[in-house]
């Protein structure tokens, strides 16, 4: 509309002009807002390519609110609050996939929720964070440009993750960060002096351990997750550093094993160096470092062997624990014959316990004697008794069952755990029938090897 015969002058047309777009705008949102009103429902994808129809919620500014509010009643929308790494795993869970054991690029991760109906509506943010926090609660590792967060340290900076990012399960991210930290160590002559600078493990017991040699221990992973990394800077006169590999040996009485011992200068150490051993024999008794030698010991103890390098009237040590293994003198068989010397039998299947231990004490002839526990039970009829056998024999605990099972009735629910301890055996009689009720799993049987 045109307001100029209206208005001569040009700031009242201004005016006008303005008055009239306000209420022009007015009126075209009022007829938007009754056409938008007639919208009461929202339709959005759900399960196996299907789609899911709702109501819309009241209460709302609007429509979009309105949809947004209803989407996040019904969880098909998350909000980045509560979005986590658990909550990640489970709907991932749902659909066969474990996050957790195998590497998964999060490009791979956005493109499972941006293509699976039946996943909710996140944000890129919000997958994001909660691999942040997979990272932090140590279930998962992340590696972004090449740089791997796992366990925080000093100087390690902000977890990244985005698009770029690979998940790496925790043990295969541990090692890597491992070896990126041993990577950054360095060793700094100055003078007679020799700075070190490389990373510790700290265990909550105050115990340190190097990162370079962390991965020898069998538990390194588990240390690694409740231990804390620290950065070590340490200044070593001239001199040597000593060092044994392995440091525990453990075997059986007799066995020889071998440890191999390192002798490192430091600084510009040039003397020569003695060795002597309170344990074991060494190969080689003295030498200039850098040099190494072997340490053979037979084993017949449990203990200590302590291995020392003597120069310039100074003295190092290194520690190696030895350990015996004993011989095992009884093991679970697949299967007994005549001169098996039965120690002890396990039932593993209580459903006619009552027929196998009287079959049993006809089969092993010899001392015997019952122990463990056994739960009796009619659901029907609400009874259930507990009965422990102290070292009865079998005739007296299939003497006391025979009332007991009478009273249950029919079909007693039978449960519990029994084995008869063979305390002298003189004889087994029918091996078959021993080898048949084991090959059935209804009883476990151990015998004296040594």
């Amino acid at each position: 509309m045109d307001v100029t015969p209206y208005y001569p002058d040009r700031i009242s047309r201004e005016y006008a002009n303005k008055i009239l777009r306000e209420y022009l705008n007015s009126l075209e949102n009022a007829i938007y807002d009754q056409i938008f009103r007639y919208f009461d429902r929202v339709a959005y994808p759900t399960g196996n390519n299907e789609v899911g129809v709702v109501e819309l919620r009241e209460g709302e500014k609007t429509l979009l609110q309105q949809v947004e509010s209803t989407l996040i009643d019904l969880g098909k929308i998350i909000r980045e609050e509560n979005f986590d790494f658990d909550v990640l795993k489970t709907y991932l869970s749902n659909l066969g996939i474990d996050i957790i054991k195998k590497s998964f690029s999060v490009k791979d991760l956005r493109e499972i929720f941006y293509t699976n109906p039946s996943l909710p509506f996140v944000t890129d943010s919000a997958i994001y964070n909660a691999v942040r926090n997979g990272v932090e609660k140590l279930e998962i590792g992340v590696m972004t440009r090449g740089k791997v967060y796992y366990k925080k340290y000093e100087g390690m900076g902000e977890i990244v993750v985005d698009e770029t990012s690979t998940i790496l399960p925790a043990e295969d991210a541990a090692s890597r960060e491992i070896e990126e930290l041993v990577s950054q160590e360095k060793t700094v002559e100055e003078g007679d002096k020799v700075i070190k600078r490389y990373y510790v493990l700290e265990l909550p017991d105050g115990t340190r351990i190097p990162l370079r040699e962390l991965k020898t221990d069998e538990n390194w992973f588990v240390k690694f997750k409740t231990g804390e990394i620290k950065f070590v800077e340490e200044t070593l006169e001239a001199g040597v550093e000593l060092y044994a590999e392995p440091k525990e040996v453990e075997g059986l009485p007799g066995e020889v094993k071998e440890v191999k011992i390192v002798v490192k200068k430091i600084g510009n150490f040039n003397s020569k160096v003695y060795l002597s051993s309170n344990y074991g024999v060494l190969d080689v008794s003295e030498g200039t470092p850098d040099f190494q030698a072997t340490l053979r010991i037979t084993l017949n103890q449990d203990g200590i062997a302590m291995v020392s390098a003597r120069y310039d009237n100074k003295e190092k040590r290194v520690e190696i624990v030895t350990r015996l293994r004993q011989i095992e003198c009884e093991r679970f068989v697949d299967q007994v014959n005549k001169d098996s010397r039965v120690s002890e039998i396990d039932i593993m299947n209580m459903d006619d316990i009552k027929t196998v231990i009287t079959k049993l004490n006809s089969l092993i002839i010899g001392k015997k004697v019952l122990e463990g526990e056994i739960n009796v039970e009619d659901p029907n009829k609400k009874i259930f008794v507990t009965a422990r056998p102290l070292g009865s024999s079998i005739l007296d605990f299939v003497n006391f069952l025979n009332p007991l099972l009478s009273l249950i009735g029919l079909k007693p629910k039978v449960s519990g755990s029994l084995k008869i301890r063979v305390e002298e055996i003189k004889e087994i009689n029918k091996v078959e029938e021993i080898n048949d009720l084991i090959s059935k799993g209804i009883i476990k049987v151990r015998v004296k090897v040594c």
